[in-house]
């Protein structure tokens, strides 16, 4: 697939300038999509499984725990790790994402903020 030069230009230039690109709110976790196959087998809801939850990040400071499944961001339902990107893209860095989650079989609404996650060294 191609890349327009006019996206992908700015984009080497953070690199190469940066080593990152800068500017992306990140919610401060990594997921793992939980499909109805593995809904079932499992006995999670579909959503996004929250892997782990960076130090430091916007979830740690809201809660956001291993194990809780992501079901819905700022209202609207996500039953993938796409779905939850485009909805958090759609937002800058410090403003606030509402989650809902099932953490042990209860719904529950987190409020995180989002930061900007920089590569460690």
């Amino acid at each position: 697939f191609a890349i327009p030069v006019d996206v992908a230009t700015p984009v080497i230039e953070e690199l190469i300038k940066n080593g990152y690109v800068t500017g992306r709110p990140q919610i401060g976790i990594s997921i793992r999509d939980i499909t109805e196959t593995m809904s079932k087998y499992y006995n999670l809801p579909v959503g996004v499984y929250v892997l782990s939850v960076s130090p430091g990040s916007g979830a740690e400071k809201a809660n956001l725990q291993t194990g809780d499944v992501i079901i819905k961001a700022d209202d609207k339902t996500v039953a993938t790790s796409d779905e939850l990107n485009d909805i958090k893209d759609t937002h800058k860095i410090g403003d606030t994402l509402k989650l809902t989650i099932v953490r042990d079989g209860e719904t529950m609404d987190i409020n995180v903020v989002l930061g900007e996650e920089k590569p460690s060294n």
